[in-house]
């Protein structure tokens, strides 16, 4: 009903435009895609986490995207959550997400990098995207989960010295 309703209201104002001159032509935008988070989720072995224990760094790898780098770090349950990704034109998007390494000798903190791309692209008149995880397809939501193990509580020995 109220898309009949808005119909005529349009229709009117069309016919008025028309009869009275005053004619214009307005382009709508395409509806945009929808943002994107990325929410970490931090696993320690060897003991409970700490809040603001580990930090995770998402830097922008593409020419849409070389302006961007934001550092987070854990909440008490190790998760940590980036701003939403917006996606304002169509094209590719990448990043690489990883833990950085502060330094405490008795953490092995884990090396692992994630390479995120999202490729906007106009199809059928709309905006549409695809999710890459390191290469793969990831299903088409709104968040994309990383995971982080990092060991801790043990010393770490290199060559013949031993840090505590």
């Amino acid at each position: 009903m109220k898309s009949s309703i808005h119909k005529k209201i349009l229709l009117l104002i069309f016919t008025f435009m028309i009869i009275y001159g005053s004619f214009s032509v307005v382009i709508a935008k395409e509806t945009p895609v929808d943002n994107l988070e990325v929410v970490v989720k931090k696993q320690l072995i060897g003991r409970k986490i700490k809040p603001y224990e580990f930090i995770f760094v998402l830097e922008g790898t593409s020419e849409l995207t070389k302006d961007v780098y934001e550092e987070i770090e854990n909440d008490k349950y190790g998760l940590a959550k980036f701003s939403e990704i917006e996606f304002e034109d169509v094209g590719k998007y990448s990043y690489k997400i990883f833990e950085l390494n502060t330094g405490d000798r008795k953490t092995r903190y884990d090396n692992k990098v994630y390479e995120l791309e999202i490729d906007i692209k106009k199809l059928d008149g709309k905006l549409k995207r695809v999710v890459k995880l390191n290469g793969n397809t990831v299903d088409e939501n709104k968040v994309v989960e990383l995971k982080f193990i990092s060991r801790t509580g043990k010393s770490i020995i290199r060559g013949n010295s031993k840090y505590k």
